[in-house]
């Protein structure tokens, strides 16, 4: 079975998490610090948040659409789309 297409796309969702005040040790501690608050964090991570989500769901719909054309013309005996 074939988890690349499912592993990757969660995997890059997750590393957007930034915008998070914990998601970080040094946002963790600016946040404690009480001069940043929640949504300082939003606003400045909130655009790169938004820019990453739509890439990593175009890259994933790519990735979807040649791997499926790959293996009609060349087919699964060759291994085309497996991990071994």
């Amino acid at each position: 079975m074939d988890l690349t297409g499912y592993v990757l796309p969660v995997s890059l969702a997750a590393s957007l998490t930034m915008a998070l005040p914990v998601s970080t040790p040094p946002n963790a501690m600016a946040h404690a610090t009480g001069e940043l608050s929640r949504r300082d964090f939003l606003q400045t991570a909130g655009f790169i948040g938004l820019a990453g989500t739509l890439l990593v769901l175009v890259m994933t719909l790519t990735a979807i659409v040649t791997t499926s054309k790959i293996q009609k013309v060349f087919g699964r005996r060759h291994g085309v789309g497996r991990i071994r």
